[in-house]
């Protein structure tokens, strides 16, 4: 165990001298392996179990002829979201320290997590609108046709993926979509996402707003569905000022679990009535709900606000932990002194 800590904190010495910048990069290098991880993976099961073209794996194409159709997409939409997300958010954390994540923000979130299902159902009309209105930017004729069709192929692709898993026989399969498609993007996105490249950006530039709206522009571009990113955009955004006001990111995992998990459940019960996805009708709202909606959220934005912890973890949320004149070991101890304090908590 001694070695194993000299050994830490020596390559933990070495990265804590680097720059914050080199911080934010080295995720790239991360999500690399794990897309490596990922590969290898998926490499293995399709030689033992499935026997399909690598390629269509990867790409989630050409599934029909094999008996596993349905297992191959959950599984491959499962290995992604640990892969590329969970995976370099854990390696981070383990290389540069869990100080330099701010332990995630892992304690005890603040009371007003009991208000992030109100929130959740409220800023969903909002969210309508701003799709409404990122189709028609995409539209204004600004860019190609054959561009836009590309996009459009995007779209296709994971609305053909979602009709995969979105079938259900029984409740059975309604919890097995609510875990792939709610409780795993959840905790992954948000780990990568909220956890790592918002509180990293933001300790980079020194300003949690940069760092909050730049890791919602990541979060929606890395979806690859375009017309919907000005809406993903805003979620992520949303995520990220809930995060710092609750000083948790269980509470953000939280809300992006219940955002996810109403629309499976609403395609649920839709499909029991025999409505196909794609003729699941569009909302629309009147000018005086829009009004009533935009009133709720100022009112539950300011209750956040006026009960947030921000101003509490504000300057270790912003600082920039580097190494300091202690010895290595003795910062791996620190921290696990700290977690058992924590634990005892």
């Amino acid at each position: 165990a001694n070695l194993r800590n000299q050994r830490q904190g020596t390559m933990r010495q070495l990265f804590l001298t680097l720059p914050q910048s080199f911080r934010v990069f080295s995720n790239l290098p991360m999500v690399i392996f794990g897309y490596a991880v990922l590969a290898c993976f998926l490499a293995l099961v399709n030689v033992t179990v499935w026997q399909l073209d690598f390629q269509s794996v990867l790409s989630l194409k050409n599934l029909e002829s094999t008996g596993f159709e349905r297992s191959i997409v959950i599984t491959s939409l499962v290995g992604m979201q640990v892969c590329l997300f969970l995976l370099p958010a854990m390696m981070f954390r383990w290389v540069f320290g869990k100080q330099s994540v701010n332990q995630f923000l892992s304690f005890k979130p603040a009371g007003t997590i009991l208000l992030v299902p109100i929130l959740v159902l409220i800023y969903t009309p909002a969210l309508y609108i701003i799709s409404e209105f990122n189709v028609q930017v995409l539209e204004l004729g600004m860019l190609s046709e054959e561009f836009l069709q590309g996009l459009k192929s995007m779209e296709d692709q994971a609305m053909s993926q979602m009709e995969r898993i979105l079938v259900f026989e029984g409740i059975p399969d309604l919890f097995l979509a609510l875990f792939v498609m709610a409780l795993v993007p959840a905790v992954c996105e948000e780990f990568i996402f909220r956890g790592v490249l918002q509180g990293q950006i933001s300790k980079w530039f020194g300003n949690v707003h940069l760092g909050i709206w730049l890791s919602a522009a990541i979060f929606s571009f890395i979806h690859f569905q375009f017309y919907g990113f000005l809406p993903r955009l805003v979620l992520g955004a949303v995520f990220g000022y809930i995060m710092i006001h609750t000083a948790s990111i269980w509470t953000s995992v939280l809300a992006h679990f219940l955002h996810n998990g109403l629309q499976v459940i609403s395609v649920y019960f839709y499909m029991r009535e025999e409505v196909v996805l794609e003729d699941i009708p569009e909302e629309q709202f009147s000018l005086w709900q829009i009004i009533l909606v935009l009133i709720a959220l100022g009112f539950i934005g300011s209750t956040f606000v006026r009960n947030s912890t921000w101003p509490k973890i504000k300057t270790k949320y912003l600082a920039f932990v580097g190494f300091s004149h202690s010895s290595p070991n003795q910062e791996i101890e620190a921290e696990e002194d700290e977690s058992q304090k924590e634990a005892e908590l």
